[in-house]
């Protein structure tokens, strides 16, 4: 629910500048939202939670938005929310007229750690090279930008798509492709599917009718550990929309990928880059690559978590297929 709208900032001309407010899981949550005076209510919304407390991070995230610019087909209007990334990180965001841009200025903290002393808080900053407490439970905080999201995004929007930062679109028509397979049945379509617990699509790469999402009441949030529901299984942030939607007797379409499939032949055109990138890709009906997904972007941005592709490597391939 929204709790306040406070006047117009201008602080920047390219864009309309807004104080909001939100309570969200019993937090009120301060928004910057920087809107674009060209916005287009009909562009298909997508939804980019983000949380870069360094130059890798950036970097990542520039990655995605900038394979998104380069391949929009149908249009679509970029939303980035950030959880309250340094001022040095979202300033040229911030400045790109391309771009939406929402300052989440309140630390999305998952209950649990609610509670936490400031002993604890300094041993977290200092041993998680100076991470915000938000970085003890990632995927809440990812939880809690896609609600903000949806919540800041036009009402009436038919779809929407939500992105991990470290995910790049790599062919003209992703987006056209995956609305290809909805029909009165299937109301979601995404990269992959997730192989545990519920066997959810997977939030990092998903189009999914908002309106249908809005009228079952559904959300983001995870029940890891069965924290949120007890009389549920374990899910993962954004599962329960194929939770809700199939319990509703609607479907979701899976595309073919390396993931769940990593025998899958990748066409000649795309084989010389991406054959030995070793993350995950999605193919489409013509075996062309249209989507690429590192995994575990922020912790390896963090430097906590290091298997498989790093995010130095990521950049570098994401810089050469963007030009």
């Amino acid at each position: 629910m929204i709790t306040g709208v406070d006047r117009t900032i201008c602080r920047n001309k390219k864009k309309e500048v807004q104080s909001q407010e939100f309570e969200i899981d019993q937090l009120t949550y301060v928004l910057e939202v920087y809107r674009r005076r060209d916005f287009r209510s009909k562009a298909i919304p997508v939804i980019v939670p983000t949380y870069m407390p360094n130059q890798l991070a950036v970097q990542l995230t520039s990655a995605c938005l900038t394979s998104l610019k380069k391949y929009s087909d149908p249009p679509v209007e970029i939303w980035l929310i950030d959880n309250g990334s340094p001022a040095t990180s979202t300033k040229d965001f911030i400045d790109d007229d391309a771009i939406n841009v929402v300052l989440n200025k309140t630390e999305p903290i998952a209950p649990r750690f609610r509670g936490v002393t400031e002993k604890l808080k300094h041993w977290i900053k200092r041993g998680r090279r100076g991470q915000a407490l938000q970085s003890q439970d990632i995927s809440y905080a990812n939880a809690i930008g896609l609600e903000l999201g949806v919540r800041i995004i036009p009402e009436d929007s038919d779809f929407v798509v939500t992105l991990h930062s470290d995910t790049l679109v790599l062919h003209p028509n992703w987006l056209s492709y995956l609305l290809s397979k909805f029909s009165e049945k299937v109301r979601i379509s995404a990269f992959r599917q997730d192989p545990g617990r519920v066997r959810a699509a997977h939030i990092g790469g998903m189009v999914f009718d908002f309106q249908l999402y809005r009228s079952l009441g559904a959300n983001f949030f995870h029940n890891m550990r069965q924290e949120r529901y007890s009389d549920r299984p374990e899910y993962d942030v954004g599962d329960f929309l194929s939770i809700a939607f199939q319990a509703a007797g609607f479907e979701f379409f899976i595309a073919r990928n390396t993931f769940n499939s990593p025998s899958l032949s990748i066409s000649e055109p795309d084989r010389k880059i991406l054959e030995e990138l070793p993350c995950d890709l999605c193919i489409n009906d013509d075996n062309r690559v249209f989507f690429a997904h590192l995994g575990r972007g922020s912790t390896k941005s963090f430097g906590i978590y290091s298997k498989g592709l790093g995010p130095k490597e990521w950049i570098a391939i994401a810089d050469s297929l963007n030009r």
